[in-house]
């Protein structure tokens, strides 16, 4: 076991990320502890609202597309580059396949963004594939299944795992 100073864990934080920093001992600030009391929050809405009206709406998901970027400035500097970049990849993947089978609702579409931003770059394709199988599991026939809440916790599940 190898036991860290706080300078090291901060540092950690710092250079790593949040969920590494976490791995390694690492203190959350009081700024990441409300950051992802809020985003669980935001989420448990989108699952609620989708769940009861098939609607992903503008006011909760357009808003996180200009706050998550300016947090992980704060909570992530270094890896902002490949958080947005995850977000770029998860809302082009469902752009490409919403043009090729027109089967990607426009709440989808807005939610891929900050979820791909929340996963980073490394999970955002297990989240994606997540995502998928997890509609397919809720799916029956004949009735209308909401996408948003199988994103949402396939990219809960995919950092509970990471």
């Amino acid at each position: 076991l190898h036991v860290r100073s706080r300078r090291q864990r901060q540092m950690c934080i710092r250079d790593r990320g949040l969920s590494d920093a976490l791995d390694a001992g690492a203190e959350p600030s009081a700024l990441g502890q409300g950051a992802s009391a809020f985003v669980l929050i935001w989420m448990c809405l989108l699952v609620g609202w989708d769940v009861c009206f098939h609607r992903l709406p503008d006011w909760l998901t357009i808003p996180a597309w200009i706050v998550l970027p300016i947090l992980w400035v704060f909570l992530d500097g270094e890896h902002v580059g490949t958080r947005l970049v995850g977000g770029v990849i998860w809302l082009g993947l469902y752009f490409l396949v919403g043009v090729v089978t027109g089967g990607v609702g426009g709440g989808d579409l807005k939610l891929s963004f900050p979820l791909g931003q929340i996963v980073g770059l490394a999970l955002v394709l297990p989240a994606i594939a997540g995502a998928a199988l997890v509609t397919l599991v809720l799916a029956r026939p004949g009735k209308p299944v909401a996408h948003g809440p199988a994103m949402i916790i396939s990219s809960v599940v995919c950092l509970l795992l990471w």
